[in-house]
């Protein structure tokens, strides 16, 4: 403050009315202004009295030795000016219980002016009487404080509880001030609400607990100070809205914080209606002295309550632990466990809303294997951690009480998204932990505002949490170990049915290719009779299917155990019949029914019929394939029962299946090669009679060729002889019957040619060499696309190629590789085919390729060399050619080369 602010203040200070204007200017000069911080100690007791005080702005604090509150200063009052009066030492300490303006002027100063002003002198004359008296009072005022604390302390030994302590305080209360409306507000740290163990109203009904943000107590514990509830405090709080008044407002209140050396636990507070009642700073002082006694008695007879309590928990929480512990041992299952534990839970507190939530590391998530809500709502199947409640907990590894004002704050902060649409008042949760790691969450809740959990709530659910952490465990490795069990007996069980359906594959198979002769019906028995050994099939039926008609017929037919017959197909069109049949022929896949109703779906889709008039409940059917081709069809049913097949069923009759059409197409194998062994027979009695009668006609027109000029030599040698009708008939009907001798030979040597397409032919060459092929040759067929037609004699080329074939195959009998090559190629502006026969035989010396074509001329002993000549001779004279590569040791290339016919005449 400057000197003119000074001036200013001390004018309008009482002490200085009698002094004139310029004589308060000097003493302003005497003067000198400080200030100091909250809390900040401005004298001491018992220190020297140095200065004189006025208090400028702010409040200070006087106190005893003991730190016990006499009485409050304000603006305007002065202190330090007793020791100064009287020379002894400072009487009381004095300290700011807020920022605090003061002017000081040192004793000296003070002894000048008091000396040179009488107004001055008679103003502290009535000071010094005032604060006499003061201390007088205040001496009686300490008795009653030392009357009220004794009382107190009695109390406190002589009750039994605190329910007996608290009539006892109200009453010595009421004996140093009205106190007919009078109560007792205890902190709950955890769920940030107050409670109000006694309370005294001549209107309010008992309150429940709230939070500290509502009402006049809860603006003391929150700012830790006394509040005297003047209109005017209480007008200016609730303006600034640091206060929520609680029903009918009071004409004076007055309330102060219950502190301990550690803490504040509570508030006491007197308040009255009655407009006559004013409470001030006496009772504010009065009421402060008492919450000290009363806030140290309230902790000491609950530290002995707490004490009882502590033994009361800890025998309750050793029974919960043997219920625990008992319904882990007992419960077969965790399914079982969980709703036991929710029971033991429900015991000790509130739980109305409860869950079990647990923590899969290897997801980062959390599923709900427990979940009660009497809202209805489900938990997500599972929930990343990054949200709700839950993932909280997992996230801090701490347990959450979760008031209102801490959901608020946390939700605000994004510390926590929800989950549930519906707002909760109270959440409490607790991390469930082992010594190994974090499993989980357990979590009670409440959307009723009314239901407030304490502090009690989270150690009870705290404490639970440790021995629910370890049930779960138990019972889970429990289960895991069950479930290893089952899996193990299972499995097993699989590998024994595995073995059991191998064994009757293996046998089926064997059975099947022990003979390629089999028929039909007794292919089909065979699949009957061991199917039945695995699966059902008192209702089974195969069917084949004819491509080339679009029909199907049914070899093999039983109905409950019992042979029977099924309409071919062609009835089965004519009564409109498009069942699962036709339907796993025309997909080429397996069909799979479990139930009557997976059956009624099927049948509901649009062309989907059953000629049977029935649904069967369960159903399997697959298809008999070579290749891309659909043979036919395997299906076994059950009319009414609903799973008596399952996924493995339809696999062992698919594999079933498969066996059938390989015995069905080795059967119609054998019966073609059967047939192709008639038709060789037949290519080589003709060949035979072929090569006899063109040695026969040879030798025929040699003789007959030469009995024309035998003829002519018995004319020249007859003469006139010839005049003989005789003989000249008979010359002449020689020479005619030789001529048609002659003619009918050239017929005989002339088979007749025809448009061939050579596909066909090397294929039905080589499906007949691969049946009689040795173990150690593989045999290779390459065509090209749509090769063209040549003009030939069908069993001559058939001859040829047989021939060379043979002899490729006679040339590995160590084993090898024959490859039969058939392609479209130009030679000299001409199509030709050329059809390439390679082995990988011993092969033929330099030497002896160029006698390869002669004719008596053979690589194989015992043979005439009559097949590569005579092929040469055919292809030549045909157009084509013939070439033989060969190298000894690598193996050996023949390539025949025949004139293609014409686009025209190939119809391309």
């Amino acid at each position: 403050m400057d000197i003119k602010e000074i001036e200013i203040f001390l004018s309008g200070l009482e002490m200085f009315y009698n002094i004139k204007k310029d004589d308060i200017k000097k003493i302003a000069l005497l003067f000198s202004s400080k200030e100091y911080r909250k809390s900040d100690t401005i004298i001491r007791e018992g220190d020297p009295g140095l200065h004189l005080f006025i208090i400028v702005s702010g409040r200070v604090e006087v106190l005893l030795g003991d730190e016990s509150s006499i009485t409050f200063l304000k603006v305007g009052e002065v202190f330090g000016e007793m020791s100064l009066l009287s020379g002894a030492p400072i009487g009381a300490t004095i300290k700011t219980i807020e920022t605090t303006e003061v002017l000081y002027a040192k004793s000296s100063v003070f002894n000048e002016i008091l000396n040179k002003y009488p107004p001055l002198q008679m103003y502290f004359a009535r000071l010094l009487r005032q604060r006499l008296a003061e201390t007088n009072k205040e001496t009686e005022c300490f008795m009653g404080r030392l009357k009220a604390a004794y009382k107190i302390s009695e109390a406190t030994h002589t009750a039994q509880n605190l329910e007996e302590l608290y009539p006892e305080i109200h009453k010595i209360v009421s004996e140093r001030m009205p106190a007919k409306n009078f109560y007792i507000a205890l902190y709950d740290r955890y769920s940030e609400t107050r409670s109000f163990p006694y309370f005294v109203s001549e209107y309010k009904e008992y309150p429940k607990p709230v939070s500290i943000e509502k009402g006049l107590s809860g603006h003391v514990l929150r700012t830790q100070k006394p509040l005297l509830g003047t209109d005017e405090v209480l007008a200016e709080l609730s303006d600034q809205g640091k206060i929520k008044q609680i029903g009918k407002p009071s004409k004076s209140w007055l309330g102060v914080p219950l502190k301990t050396q550690k803490k504040t636990i509570g508030v006491m507070a007197v308040y009255t209606y009655d407009e006559d009642v004013k409470y001030g700073e006496e009772e504010l002082n009065i009421l402060l002295f008492v919450s000290e006694q009363v806030a140290m008695a309230i902790e000491r007879v609950q530290a002995h309550e707490n004490l009882e309590e502590l033994v009361k928990e800890r025998t309750a929480q050793l029974n919960t632990a043997y219920k625990i512990s008992e319904a882990a041992h007992t419960a077969q299952n965790l399914e079982e466990l969980y709703p036991e534990i929710h029971k033991i839970v429900s015991e000790r507190m509130p739980a109305k809303n409860f869950y079990i939530a647990l923590y899969n590391p290897s997801t980062n998530t959390l599923s709900f294997p427990y979940f009660i809500n009497n809202k209805g709502e489900v938990p997500p199947e599972s929930m990343p951690v990054e949200r709700g409640f839950s993932g909280y907990i997992l996230r801090t590894q701490k347990p959450l009480f979760g008031s209102p004002e801490k959901i608020k704050t946390l939700i605000e902060d994004g510390k926590i998204i929800p989950v549930s649409k519906a707002p909760v008042s109270f959440w409490l949760g607790v991390p469930l932990k082992t010594r190994e790691r974090m499993t989980g969450v357990l979590a009670a809740y409440d959307y009723d505002k009314k239901v407030i959990y304490s502090k009690d709530g989270l150690e009870i659910l705290t404490f639970v949490s440790e021995q629910i952490a370890m049930a779960i465990e138990r019972v889970r490795s429990q289960d895991e170990l069950k479930k290893l069990v089952k899996e193990r007996t299972e499995r097993l069980e699989k590998v024994h049915q595995l073995n059991l359906r191998k064994d009757v594959l293996i046998r089926l198979s064997q059975k099947l290719a022990s003979s390629i002769q089999l028929e039909q019906n007794k292919i089909f028995n065979l699949i009957h009779k061991n199917a039945s050994e695995l699966m059902d099939t008192d209702n089974m039926y195969i069917a084949l299917y004819d491509e080339a008609n679009d029909f199907v017929r049914f070899p093999l037919a039983f109905k409950g155990g019992e042979p029977t017959t099924i309409l071919a197909g062609k009835e089965r069109k004519e009564k409109g019949g498009k069942g699962r049949t036709e339907y796993i022929i025309e997909k080429r896949e397996s069909m799979f029914c479990a139930t009557k109703q997976e059956a009624e779906e099927w049948y509901k889709q649009p062309g989907h019929g059953e000629f049977m008039q029935d649904t069967l409940a369960s159903y399997i059917g697959v298809p008999m394939m070579v290749g891309e081709k659909v043979l036919g069809v395997v299906a076994t049913y059950h009319p009414t029962e609903d799973y008596v097949y399952n996924k493995d069923d339809l696999d062992i009759l698919q594999a079933m299946a498969n066996i059938a059409a390989i015995a069905l197409d080795n059967a119609r194998l054998y019966h073609q090669l059967i047939e192709a062994h008639k038709k060789i027979a037949d290519v080589t009695e003709i060949n035979t009679r072929t090569m006899i009668t063109a040695d026969f006609v040879h030798k025929l027109n040699n003789l007959a060729g030469a009995i024309p000029i035998w003829v002519d030599q018995i004319r020249d040698h007859a003469g006139e002889g010839l005049e003989d009708k005789t003989l000249n008939n008979y010359l002449n009907k020689i020479d005619t019957d030789v001529e048609n001798l002659l003619s009918a030979a050239r017929q005989i040597s002339s088979p007749p040619e025809e448009d061939i397409n050579i596909e066909p032919v090397l294929k039905s060459l080589f499906r007949r060499t691969r049946l009689n092929q040795p173990d150690n040759i593989e045999i290779y067929l390459e065509c090209g696309d749509n090769l063209p037609k040549i003009h030939f004699v069908l069993l001559e080329l058939e001859s040829i190629l047989d021939s060379v074939i043979q002899n490729a195959l006679d040339a590995m009998a160590g084993g090898g590789k024959l490859t039969i090559q058939a392609q479209e190629t130009l030679v000299n502006g001409q199509h030709q085919v050329e059809i390439q026969i390679r082995d990988t035989g011993m092969g033929v010396s330099a030497e002896k390729i160029d006698k390869i074509f002669s004719p008596f001329h053979s690589t194989k002993t015992g043979h005439m060399g009559y097949g590569l000549w005579r092929a040469k001779d055919i292809i030549e004279k045909n157009g084509g050619t013939i070439e033989f590569e060969s190298e000894e040791g690598q193996g050996t290339i023949v390539t025949i080369r025949i004139p293609a016919l014409k686009e025209s005449e190939n119809g391309r």
